[in-house]
């Protein structure tokens, strides 16, 4: 099984109950919010600025899962409301991991381990370090060479299993090599993720 041609457009209803609805679904209006979550990282740290748009979806994936999926360009696409091709793979890969491999409703988030400072994405570890604490993940997937390097700058990016204090992460490819359409890679991720449906 691979990711290819799957369309799931349909499918917001799997996402929402995933808490993906924000980062994955078609783009819609916002919904006002008086108040923030008491959850969102706290805007007197400096390292935790995070642009408005953004502090909400946010809100919606800090809770307990059984995975947390990281990436280097997760705060931008997080940031925009178009649909790109990443968003359509992740979409598809989130889709089918449920639907193919069983694993529960609610078993993945997402949280970044970039940040924007001064209009670029930079590293920010403080931000994931929040982050993992709330969601207290039983694995963490690392997609891609700049997401890794943030949690393990001592050592080679291999796609292979590491220890971030006591969270198992296992280190995959970038988002991004698996477009347009490698299936060598999409394979390699699909096998991997397979090894760690919930028994």
């Amino acid at each position: 099984m691979d990711f290819n041609s799957l369309d799931i457009s349909e499918n917001s209803r799997v996402l929402t109950q995933l808490g993906l609805k924000y980062f994955l679904a078609d783009p819609e209006p916002p919904k006002p919010k008086k108040t923030s979550s008491p959850s969102t990282p706290n805007d007197q740290n400096a390292s935790f600025i995070l642009p408005k748009n953004i502090k909400l979806k946010l809100s919606k994936l800090l809770r307990p899962a059984y995975t947390l999926w990281i990436y280097a360009g997760f705060t931008y696409d997080l940031s925009i409301e178009e649909v790109t091709d990443r968003k359509r793979l992740i979409r598809s890969i989130v889709h089918q991991v449920h639907d193919k491999l069983n694993w529960p409703q609610g078993s993945i988030t997402f949280w970044p381990v970039f940040n924007f400072k001064n209009d670029n994405l930079a590293p920010d570890i403080q931000l994931f370090q929040y982050g993992l604490e709330q969601i207290k993940p039983i694995y963490i997937f690392c997609f891609g060479k700049d997401a890794f390097k943030t949690l393990f700058p001592d050592q080679d990016f291999e796609i292979k299993k590491f220890y971030y204090g006591s969270y198992l992460v296992q280190a995959l490819p970038d988002f991004d090599q698996l477009l347009p359409d490698n299936r060598e890679l999409k394979n390699l991720v699909w096998q991997t993720l397979k090894k760690y449906t919930p028994q």
